[in-house]
Order: C-alpha cells, then structure tokens, then sequence
C-alpha cells in the first residue's frame, strides 16, 4: 500500500525546541486550548481504530 503523504523524519529534541521558540516568536504558536480542542477532536476520530488495532493484536498473540 503506497502513503498517502510521503515521510517525514522526527525532529530532534533541539530541532522541536527551535521550532516550537520560532513559533511563540512569530506569534503562530496555537493556545493551550487550541491545543487541546486538537487533541479531543482527533481522539474521537481515532479512538475505535486504535482499540481496535489492540484487541486484533491481543488475538494473534493469544492464537500464536
């Protein structure tokens, strides 16, 4: 299966702190209930497939 977006690798611990000061710089950093509300929205999206995903785990380890 091809992605959808191509990859993109994880920044370093200095790297994130450099971008996360060059946002609150630029004022572009999103509020901690921006942040937040983010973070709710997509849980619920993703929720189901996450549990999902574990119990479809939890079954192979069980049959294998």
């Amino acid at each position: 299966m091809r992605r959808a977006k191509p990859f993109v690798a994880p920044l370093s611990e200095g790297e994130l702190r450099a971008e996360a000061e060059r946002l609150v710089r630029d004022g572009r950093m999103p509020s901690l209930a921006d942040l937040s509300q983010a973070v709710l929205e997509s849980r619920k999206v993703y929720a189901i497939k996450i549990r999902r995903a574990r119990r479809e785990a939890r079954r192979k380890i069980a049959i294998n």
